[in-house]
C-alpha cells in the first residue's frame, strides 16, 4: 500500500544545527511517500527475495510477532537488575564516531522509561520545542555482554539469509545490534557501514524511518577533503544542499512485531516516535 504523508516532526538537530537554524534557515516540511507494506506473509521468503532483488525497502507487518524477543524485550525488561551491571556507551549526538557517555543499561532506560505513557510527538510539538539531541543507546553489540539474548530471535531470520554467517564466527563482523531510546532520539541521515543491506525488528514503541534512494544521493550528500556530510533533512542548508527539494523520500512507521528491510546504499534517517526497543542485523 502507498500513500502520501507530511513528515516534519523529525527533531533532527544537533546543537550546531540548532544555532544555524536560528540564524539563516527554517524548518522544512517534507512530503514523503510511504514504503511498500506487506501484510500477507504466507510466503515471506518469496516477498523478501523480490525486495532484496529490487534493492527496495519494505515493511513486513507482524513478521517478528512470534519471536521470543517480541514478547520479552520491553523497556521494563531492560530495567531489570541484571542490566545494572551491563555498561553501554550512550550516543550524545547520534553519530557513530560522536561523543558518548558510559552508563548501565538499567540506569539509561530508567532515565526515560517513566515517560512511556506519553503520546508520541506531534507536528506542532516538533516545531515548538527545543530540537537538541536526546541521548540514544544505539548499536549496542549485546552478544559480548548478554549472549543469552541471541536465543530470543532467529539469527538470521530465514527470509533474510546472511552471508556473513557463512564465515568462521571469529571473522564475522559485529553487526547485530540493539537500539533503545526515548521518544525524540534519532540517528541522523546516513548509509550503513560497508553499504550492507539490513533488517530491523521493532519490539516496543513506534519508530520512523525516512529513506532516500541512491539516485537521490546528489541532493542529500557531499564529500569534500575526505569528509562526508549528509543533509539535516529538517533544516537543509540551502547553499550546501540547494537541490534537496528535488529528492523523493520514502517513509516507514514500525510498530511492535514489525520488520523493516533496509536496502543497500539507501540513506536513512531514524527517530523514535515513542520510547523504543529495536533489533537490527
Amino acid at each position: 500500500s502507498r500513500k502520501d504523508c507530511l513528515c516534519c516532526h523529525c527533531w533532527c538537530c544537533t546543537r550546531e544545527a540548532n544555532r544555524a537554524q536560528k540564524q539563516d534557515h527554517q524548518t522544512v516540511r517534507m512530503k514523503c511517500t510511504s514504503c511498500d507494506v506487506v501484510e500477507d506473509l504466507t510466503d515471506i521468503n518469496k516477498v523478501c527475495k523480490i525486495y532484496m532483488a529490487r534493492n527496495k525497502p519494505v515493511l513486513l507487518k507482524g513478521a517478528a510477532r512470534e519471536w521470543t524477543a517480541a514478547k520479552k524485550w520491553t523497556l521494563d525488561f531492560f530495567r531489570e537488575d541484571r542490566f545494572s551491571a551491563v555498561d553501554v556507551n550512550v550516543s550524545l549526538d547520534g553519530r557513530e564516531a560522536g561523543p558518548k557517555k558510559k552508563m548501565s543499561v538499567k540506569d539509561y532506560v530508567n532515565s526515560f522509561a517513566e515517560d512511556k505513557g506519553e503520546e508520541e510527538r506531534t507536528e506542532e510539538e516538533g516545531e515548538r520545542k527545543s530540537r537538541e539531541f536526546v541521548p540514544y543507546m544505539r548499536a549496542w553489540f549485546f552478544s559480548d555482554d548478554c549472549p543469552d539474548l541471541s536465543e530470543d530471535f532467529p539469527d538470521p531470520p530465514p527470509c533474510f539469509p546472511d552471508k556473513f554467517k557463512g564465515v568462521a564466527k571469529e571473522f564475522q563482523p559485529p553487526f547485530t545490534w540493539i537500539f533503545i531510546g526515548p521518544k525524540g532520539a534519532y540517528s541522523p541521515l546516513h548509509r550503513d557501514i560497508w553499504f550492507t543491506c539490513a533488517w530491523m525488528a521493532q519490539f516496543d514503541g513506534r519508530k520512523r524511518f525516512v529513506f532516500f534512494s541512491p539516485k537521490d544521493l546528489p541532493h542529500i550528500y557531499r564529500k569534500a577533503e575526505g569528509k562526508e556530510m549528509y543533509c539535516d533533512i529538517n533544516n537543509p542548508h540551502p547553499e550546501i544542499f540547494p537541490t534537496f527539494d528535488q529528492a523523493s523520500p520514502f517513509e516507514a512507521i514500525l510498530e511492535p512485531g514489525d520488520v523493516l528491510y533496509i536496502p543497500s546504499k539507501w540513506a536513512h534517517y531514524v527517530e523514535c516516535l515513542t520510547p523504543c526497543v529495536s533489533l537490527t542485523s
